[in-house]
Order: structure tokens, then C-alpha cells, then sequence
């Protein structure tokens, strides 16, 4: 149900704020391929490409009361590491308390693209080792916003979706017996806007 503002608000509203230009073009052209009646996609880069911006973004954006959702999508190599500030936990934690949901990638989102092509088998470091398998089922992949834009990635992906969701659910299963795990959420943003199909 949508909540209260100061405007009527004929549909609901899922606003995901972004780390990254790969994800920013990803969403935008899903927001352009699937059209659904009764939704509004807001695709929204952070003012900076770490974690703590997108988090604080979204904490901002969602205490004004506008959104019905709102998503972070981020990439969690950063929480692997040994340094994280205890302001970034505290950060985190208040945005699960207030309903902010994650679709995070460890340890990138290229991860969620390759789920569409195979089970990862290793545990990926970064993500240059991701983008190595994923090379294997695309030849030319790259992190260059000309080539993303000439694919038109949601389009390009969207026929392997499903295979995509089963593989991501099956490695969440799997992520539980290891702490360095490779996984992607990213299934789970994706399953929330389609649900609006009707």
C-alpha cells in the first residue's frame, strides 16, 4: 500500500539507489523494456560510488516518505575488508531497521550477470576475476559505457533471467557454508518490480 504524502500518488514507487554506471544503465533500460502499468522505476546513481554514499542516499531519500520501496544496490567487496568504520555498521544497521532493502553482489555485480550463464565455482576476490569467467560467455565484455550502452544489457540478459533467479537462490543456499562466498541479491530487486505484472 502506498504510504502517505503530500501528493497523490496513483501508483507505486521503487526508487534503487546505485553504485555504479554499469547498474545505473542496467536498471534504466529495464525501467524502459518492461513497462509496467501501475509502477514507477527510479534508477539513481549515489553522489559517490562507495558504500557509504549509496547507503546515506538512501536513508535520506527514504525518510521522505515518497518512495513505497527503496533498494540499495552495491557491491559488498568493501565489507570483506578488516577497516570498516564502525559509523559504516551503524550506517547499515539503520537502514535495515527502517526498511531499506539490499541487493548486494559480492564481491561485484558482474556476478548477477554471470549467474545467467553458470553457477560460479570459485570464490571470486574482485571483480576482475569475475569479469575473466564471464569473458567465456561474452567475448567482449567490458566495463567501457560505450560497449554497455551498444549491448543494452537488461535486453541482452532478460532471455536467461530466469536461469539467472534459480542459480542466485541456489548460491544464497551455498553462501551459508562459506563467509567468502561469491553471491548476488540482485534476483530479489528484480523479483519485486516484476511482481507488479499482471
Amino acid at each position: 500500500m502506498p504510504r502517505k504524502t503530500n501528493r497523490i500518488q496513483s501508483n507505486t514507487t521503487i526508487l534503487l539507489v546505485l553504485e555504479g554506471q554499469t547498474e545505473q544503465l542496467y536498471f534504466s533500460e529495464m525501467r524502459l523494456i518492461e513497462r509496467i502499468p501501475g509502477i514507477t522505476i527510479i534508477p539513481k546513481m549515489a553522489q559517490h560510488s562507495d558504500l557509504f554514499h549509496v547507503l546515506k542516499n538512501a536513508k535520506t531519500e527514504n525518510e521522505t516518505g515518497v518512495y513505497d520501496s527503496v533498494w540499495c544496490v552495491f557491491d559488498t567487496d568493501t565489507l570483506k575488508s578488516n577497516n570498516i568504520s564502525s559509523e559504516l555498521i551503524d550506517l547499515i544497521e539503520k537502514c535495515r531497521n527502517s526498511g531499506i532493502k539490499f541487493a548486494d553482489s559480492f564481491p561485484a555485480f558482474e556476478i548477477w550477470f554471470l549467474l545467467h550463464y553458470e553457477m560460479p565455482k570459485l570464490t571470486y576476490s574482485n571483480q576482475n576475476e569475475v569479469i575473466k569467467s564471464l569473458l567465456k560467455h561474452i567475448s567482449d565484455y567490458s566495463k567501457e559505457k560505450k560497449w554497455i550502452e551498444s549491448k543494452h544489457l537488461y535486453s541482452f540478459f532478460k532471455k536467461l533471467q530466469e536461469s539467472a533467479i534459480k542459480r542466485s537462490k541456489d548460491l544464497e543456499l551455498k553462501k551459508s557454508d562459506s563467509e567468502n562466498a561469491s553471491y548476488s541479491n540482485v534476483y530479489k530487486v528484480i523479483e519485486e518490480i516484476l511482481s507488479h505484472k499482471k
